[in-house]
């Protein structure tokens, strides 16, 4: 019982964590999590000779750098 209210306990703490981090990102960028995943893919799309999850990849590398960047 002991174990199941600490990782209740735990849960919680990394779900406030990941939306404090969502909220943000949003902040900062002016766009929801969804809205940014669809300019990044918008922006890996015009590496017309990489393959689709070539394209993906570089999306997903695109929005880790700007959510590391610091704010100044």
């Amino acid at each position: 019982m002991k174990i199941y209210i600490k990782l209740k306990q735990w849960l919680l703490q990394a779900q406030s964590h990941i939306l404090s981090k969502k909220r943000l990102n949003q902040e900062y960028n002016g766009r929801s999590p969804r809205q940014n995943a669809i300019y990044y893919l918008a922006v890996a799309s015009a590496f017309k000779e990489k393959p689709w999850l070539q394209q993906l990849e570089i999306a997903r590398t695109l929005a880790k750098k700007s959510v590391c960047k610091p704010v100044n």
